[in-house]
């Protein structure tokens, strides 16, 4: 059974995996101009990480100092789709996204989560993952 330290831990390792991530593509695409939107997304991400920290302390929670093996996960996928091309990458980008909605959705669920965290996640997180989803592909749609 998860407890309320082992949600908030993977989430915050999610969050760090994402910002991760969008550094890859940036690295590889970053003077493309449709990109550029993808900028704001992994401002979200770090935006997140810091928010999600300060839960984690007042709750008295160690804080994951990496993002552990979701991260691994993600910068091989990200790798791969790198060599592929910008629509493989936007693809992994937007599994990974699908993969943080699912998360924050479970972690509703979850009866040993702190109210002040569920209400973020319910009015801030889970929109935001839903935005960044529609907006990677409308930005797949537009790329060959």
């Amino acid at each position: 059974m998860s407890t309320k330290s082992d949600k908030i831990k993977e989430i915050i390792k999610g969050e760090r995996a994402a910002v991760e991530t969008y550094g890859q593509v940036f690295e590889k695409y970053g003077a493309d101009s449709q990109i550029d939107k993808l900028r704001y997304f992994s401002k979200d991400h770090k935006e997140a990480v810091m928010e999600l920290n300060n839960i984690a302390r007042q709750n008295n929670i160690e804080i994951p100092e990496s993002s552990g093996a979701w991260g691994s996960w993600s910068k091989l996928v990200t790798g791969t789709a790198k060599m592929l091309g910008e629509k493989s990458a936007l693809k992994a980008l937007k599994e990974g996204e699908e993969h943080g909605l699912k998360e924050y959705e479970d972690l509703l669920s979850s009866s040993s989560v702190p109210t002040q965290l569920k209400t973020m996640v319910q009015d801030k997180f889970i929109p935001m993952q839903r935005k960044h989803i529609q907006d990677i592909d409308s930005l797949m749609s537009r790329v060959s």
